[in-house]
């Protein structure tokens, strides 16, 4: 006999199921600074900037401790000894995508109205050559992104003694970032797009402590260049923003070696640590240093047209790069699947696989009462009989 009741049943999981990747793909909508647990949260705009590790006496040290945009790093004795690096950051965003109540806590609040100042692009450069019949257009623009940092000294005891807390001090230490320059800009219709991050400079620092004076980083004056190299801990030193024009373009043919590269970044800790005093005589108190970096990241992205002789020499489509952001997303892509982007990169998070994990429960939950129902009954119905 139909049962449209039991018939409807069947479709309770399925509709729990969608409902929870629904809040998963809100979340992940609402949330475009959210960290994961991997490190990348799924509203990067730009380049990748992760810890990496911190290069000390001559060693460089990675590992769990660098868990992409959050580091917790002690260089010595878990309990004593020197205290630790804690550090936090964004991801790579363009101002304008971002409001500021999506900034984190530890963003300085006089800062957030500094991202509507922005008027990207900052820079606009365009250029062709021929090559036989065929004419090559570029358009490079120089958008002005944003990415901060919070770097903490933390401390595991706390104590008169030879305690992390007792005025430890961190000397010329390297925090050093890995950044990936692979952003999902586009120019419509052009043939090839490239991407490069040409320099990163200081906005602002802000220091905390018990005696800031005694806090030394390096850069920390607005306006200087963060250092940039093309390998890690040390190496080759990037070019600045002029330089790199120069290797790139060339006057006409654009160098496709120079785009594209992983970066990577080091921000030099040259004291840094731990400040306790006696107050009143009888309580000891301790603070550990805190910088926080506002920093600007200026990306170049370069759009190339190629055209016949015998063809309109005007390149199609020659505005501004579209961003995620933007009506339509991602060129070839539609909105559903940019919606499935967004999806997939929230599920590969923490909070993901516990949602995962939390409908699988759901649903074994409610195989269980359904059919557990169903056979007590036919037991029921069967012992009466």
């Amino acid at each position: 006999m139909y049962d449209p009741k039991g018939k409807s049943s069947t479709y309770l999981p399925w509709i729990i199921i969608i409902l929870f990747l629904g809040v998963g793909a809100l979340y992940v909508k609402t949330n475009p600074l959210g960290q994961s647990s991997i490190g990348y949260s799924s509203g990067y705009e730009g380049g990748k900037m992760i810890f990496m590790g911190v290069y000390y006496e001559g060693q460089a040290h990675e590992g769990f401790a660098f868990r992409g945009t959050n580091m917790n790093f002690d260089l010595d004795d878990p309990k004593s000894g020197l205290p630790n690096i804690e550090g936090e950051m964004t991801t790579i965003f363009i101002p304008s995508k971002v409001s500021w109540g999506d900034l984190p806590d530890f963003v300085p609040n006089s800062w957030r109205p500094l991202l509507d100042t922005i008027d990207n692009p900052v820079n606009v450069y365009e250029w062709s050559y021929k090559e036989g019949d065929i004419t090559h257009f570029y358009r490079m623009e120089e958008w002005e992104t944003k990415v901060y940092i919070s770097l903490e000294a933390g401390y595991d005891s706390f104590g008169v003694l030879a305690e992390e807390s007792n005025n430890k001090r961190i000397r010329n230490a390297e925090v050093w970032f890995e950044i990936e320059t692979k952003p999902t800009w586009y120019f419509e219709n052009a043939k090839r797009t490239y991407f490069a991050i040409s320099k990163i400079t200081v906005g602002n620092v802000v220091k905390e402590g018990r005696n800031i004076d005694k806090i030394d980083v390096n850069p920390e004056s607005m306006g200087s260049n963060v250092f940039l190299f093309y390998e890690p801990y040390g190496g080759i030193p990037a070019s600045d923003t002029e330089a790199f024009l120069g290797e790139a373009v060339d006057g006409t043919r654009l160098n496709p070696d120079l785009f594209g590269n992983t970066l990577y970044a080091m921000i030099r800790l040259g004291d840094f640590g731990t400040q306790q005093w006696l107050e009143a005589l009888t309580q000891i108190r301790s603070q550990g240093d805190i910088v926080t970096f506002d920093l600007t990241v200026h990306q170049l992205v370069v759009g190339e047209w190629t055209v016949r002789d015998e063809q309109d020499i005007t390149p199609p489509g020659v505005d501004n790069p579209n961003t995620p952001g933007d009506e339509g997303g991602y060129g070839r892509d539609s909105k559903v699947t940019k919606a499935g982007v967004n999806l997939f990169e929230f599920l590969v998070t923490k909070e993901g696989m516990l949602l995962l994990a939390g409908v699988f429960v759901l649903v074994v939950g409610f195989f269980i009462v359904t059919y557990g129902t169903m056979l007590m009954a036919m037991y029921t119905g069967s012992k009466r009989r």
